[in-house]
């Protein structure tokens, strides 16, 4: 199941906390990416900094599980929001007015 990871900054963390602890946290996000579990990795560009994940995991504890692994979660520096990605259904209506239209 893929997993949409966004996170967030806890309100204790200072910005000087989470600078100090990156390339450890890139190293274990890469570790992540090596046994399969990222999928896909962004840094977002406007409003607040921060990461944005693609995971592929069993469900939305197994995701929790896997993020909480990460040195900024660990730390209680960040947290990350998680949301189940399933195919796009409405896409379906298409398919449903075509087949109308072929039946009229």
């Amino acid at each position: 199941m893929k997993i949409l990871a966004i996170d967030k900054i806890l309100p204790d963390a200072t910005s000087e906390e989470i600078l100090n602890n990156l390339p450890e946290e890139a190293r274990a996000v890469w570790g992540l990416y090596q046994k399969g579990f990222v999928r896909e990795m962004y840094f977002r560009t406007e409003g607040t900094p921060g990461a944005v994940l693609i995971l592929e995991c069993e469900d939305i504890e197994h995701a929790r599980m896997v993020v909480s692994t990460l040195p900024l979660v660990k730390k209680n520096l960040i947290d990350f929001d998680l949301y189940a990605l399933g195919f796009y259904a409405p896409l379906a209506t298409l398919f449903a007015e075509d087949k109308k239209e072929t039946e009229e």
